[in-house]
């Protein structure tokens, strides 16, 4: 299989991945959340060490909104990474009631001082009922008693979080499901991530096939953009993928623990090809979503080649503004 990318840096990163295993029905529920939010914080400032680039802690990690948290909770925080060499990347819901709730990773950095955050990325593609009500429907959030269902969108194109030299995008929960979302962020060459990071807590489904599909579709944004996939969740799959969708370290479903990978390696493109089009093949200006799925014809000769050899022909990509669509694969992925 052909690779389109190539190492962006001479060393690669050390991380750390949190999984906190908290039961959904008792991630809000007073007793058992203040020990989750003690056990994550505690595993935050464990990880730090001159190994560790970056740890990550799962979506909503830390449920509390900022108000609700003891005072100085964030400072204190934001000082003891100021201090070390680790950056981390924390799952909480963020704002306040005048300015609207998101559904966030902040991001933690060395050498900063104490106040805003170093760095912040709100969900964009968020889930209806469970992060935003559509119109009409208020009483049914109300009736379910759904906590924090009303969120603020993020931009589509957000930044990467610094980390080293290494631009690290963060997608939260089944965000990662939208290939062409994501590929958004490759506009721009000298901005595109070298690292994706996805924050989940599908504690929701339970142990059902919803835990090792959601690590396919991880595998799938890999292969298909040809960047590592760091994997931090609530009850699994907690994982390390590499650049062409290979699971290299992962933690067992339902477990409390930290995973720990010394060899992540970042990824660049390795083509000046890989850039988004603008114009379709007849000359006619495609619309938005096309202009996301279209991209030069020597990147997607390649791409079309990496497509697994067990799909049928009838999931090999299709053509869309003229040329070969790899967001429309649907690959069919072996059991893990």
């Amino acid at each position: 299989m052909p690779d389109f990318s190539r190492p962006s840096g001479p060393r690669p990163l050390g991380v750390a991945l949190l999984q906190g295993n908290v039961p959904q029905d008792e991630k809000f529920a007073a007793g058992p959340q203040a020990a989750a939010i003690e056990w994550h914080v505690r595993a935050l400032l464990d990880a730090r060490g001159p190994q560790t680039d970056l740890v990550i802690a799962p979506e909503t990690a830390l449920v509390l909104l900022p108000e609700q948290m003891p005072e100085g909770f964030w400072a204190g925080l934001q000082q003891a990474f100021a201090q070390g060499p680790t950056h981390a990347l924390v799952g909480v819901p963020w704002g306040d009631e005048a300015s609207g709730y998101t559904n966030s990773a902040l991001g933690l950095a060395p050498g900063r001082a104490a106040g805003a955050p170093d760095y912040r990325y709100d969900k964009h593609h968020l889930v209806p009922f469970g992060e935003f009500i559509p119109a009409g429907f208020r009483w049914f959030t109300r009736m379910m008693n759904i906590p924090l269902g009303d969120f603020a969108r993020g931009p589509l194109v957000a930044p990467s979080m610094p980390v080293n030299g290494e631009r690290i995008a963060p997608n939260i929960c089944y965000e990662d499901l939208f290939g062409e979302e994501l590929a958004a962020r490759f506009r721009d060459p000298a901005q595109a991530p070298t690292v994706l990071a996805n924050l989940s807590n599908i504690g929701w489904f339970g142990d059902s096939p919803a835990l090792p599909q959601h690590l396919g579709i991880s595998r799938m944004r890999s292969l298909e953009l040809q960047r590592p996939m760091l994997r931090a969740t609530n009850t699994g799959v907690t994982a390390v993928i590499d650049h062409r969708g290979r699971v290299t370290a992962r933690l067992a479903p339902f477990t409390r623990g930290v995973l720990r990978a010394r060899a992540v390696r970042p990824r660049c493109s390795a083509l000046r090809a890989l850039s988004i089009r603008t114009a379709c093949a007849s000359g006619s200006r495609p619309s938005a979503r096309s202009r996301t799925q279209c991209v030069s014809t020597k990147v997607l000769k390649l791409a079309s080649q990496m497509v697994p050899t067990w799909a049928p022909a009838s999931d090999r990509p299709s053509r869309a503004c003229g040329w070969p669509s790899i967001s429309r694969t649907v690959p069919r992925w072996p059991s893990l």
